[in-house]
């Protein structure tokens, strides 16, 4: 079996917009959701709550801060678990949701952010002030 298929998209005027691949397996790669819940947290005074829906762009908009529970999918946001938590949030947000990527799945990311204190940074300053 293939591990992708690439096709050609065009918008509602028949202009081309490039090409889209269409992976046909994830085995082998977890969610983004599968890396997050290493930094649970129910221990450490609460600074807030994160939800967490499916990691496909169409549930995009529903991953939010909370100041107290309002659905089945959060996790206590705490001083141990901030950083890790505003990648997640800002990895969810920085890209807009289109019907191109509709159905894309954000990925278990590799370890170089935690090495990469700009980016830390720039992801909490991203959550902070994010509409």
């Amino acid at each position: 079996m293939k591990k992708s298929i690439t096709l050609d998209i065009f918008n509602e005027k028949g202009a081309s917009l490039g090409k889209k691949r269409f992976y046909t397996t994830l085995d082998k790669h977890k969610s983004l959701n599968q890396w997050w819940v290493n930094f649970k947290d129910s221990v450490n005074e609460m600074l807030g709550l994160i939800s967490n829906y499916p990691s496909d762009f169409q549930n995009q908009q529903k991953v939010c801060l909370l100041s107290k529970p309002l659905a089945r999918y959060c996790l206590n946001i705490t001083q141990s678990n901030l950083i890790p938590f505003s990648v997640y949030f800002s990895v969810r947000h920085c890209i807009k949701a289109t019907w191109i990527n509709d159905r894309d799945q954000f990925l278990y990311p590799n370890n170089k952010w935690a090495q990469d204190s700009v980016f830390q940074s720039d992801c909490l300053a991203f959550m902070l002030f994010h509409g």
